[in-house]
């Protein structure tokens, strides 16, 4: 089931699961087959199907709970997003396998220079989540995200609370029916503040990457932006290209 030779095994299993999950063999509701079950259906090791599992809940489609097992929560995603044939790998990149502390939650008045991230008028009300992802070993910071939220859809503040491992734009769609049509990102390097040393556990001046992404819904509006900065030392982004057919 799962092409030998495969150097992303984690990805082809989160695949097959997906696509089995989009057209009902496993329904909403439904609780999927053990860890070991699953392994020995794929021929895979249970850390490469504790991964697969931990990038379907990241973006919604399942939940896990100790002792209760997997249950299937959606049979639609935030997966769908990307540049290439293989956007699941990129997606998943971005923390699914790290712990996430919720830190603050704040309604703020951007200035100038964050309302130019954002692609809003200056004094523009938005909220603002202030989260940090945790690598286990060894135990530090490996990113701080603000993810920037439209008041209007202030009450998923308690699904972010509530649901930590789950993209707030999963939860944006599932509470408000909004459609992100559109995923923007951009990467740049950065100095590191002194404000954000603190957060990070990093040299003040030391180079850090920041990735921004614009959630955009059908109309083009913004609804959500997320702003992730890493300490240089602590993040490797990976992209596959492939041979196009007509090259």
């Amino acid at each position: 089931m799962i092409a030998k030779g495969s150097t992303n095994l984690w990805v082809d299993v989160a695949r097959n699961l997906q696509d089995r999950i989009r057209n009902g063999e496993y329904a909403v509701g439904a609780i999927l087959p053990t860890e070991p079950e699953l392994s020995a259906l794929y021929g895979v090791s249970r850390y490469t199907i504790r991964a697969a599992l931990d990038v379907l809940q990241q973006h919604g489609l399942v939940s896990r709970r100790k002792n209760a097992g997997t249950r299937v929560q959606s049979s639609s995603s935030a997966m769908r997003f990307g540049a290439s044939p293989d956007s699941i790998e990129e997606l998943a990149q971005y923390g699914s396998a790290h712990l996430r502390e919720l830190k603050s939650v704040k309604r703020v008045i951007v200035g100038r220079r964050l309302a130019t991230v954002l692609q809003c008028a200056p004094r523009t009300p938005w909220i603002r989540i202030g989260v940090v992802r945790m690598s286990t070993a060894p135990s530090r910071p490996l990113s701080w995200v603000d993810v920037y939220v439209d008041p209007a859809f202030a009450a998923v503040i308690d699904d972010v609370a509530q649901q930590r491992e789950v993209l707030t734009s999963v939860l944006i769609e599932r509470r408000y029916g909004v459609e992100i049509q559109k995923i923007e990102q951009q990467i740049s390097a950065i100095s590191c503040t002194a404000a954000m040393a603190k957060k990070l556990i990093a040299p003040a001046g030391s180079p850090l990457l920041q990735v921004v992404r614009r959630y955009m819904d059908v109309s083009g509006k913004v609804v959500e932006v997320s702003v992730t900065v890493f300490p240089g030392d602590r993040y490797t982004h990976t992209t596959y290209l492939h041979r196009g057919g007509g090259a």
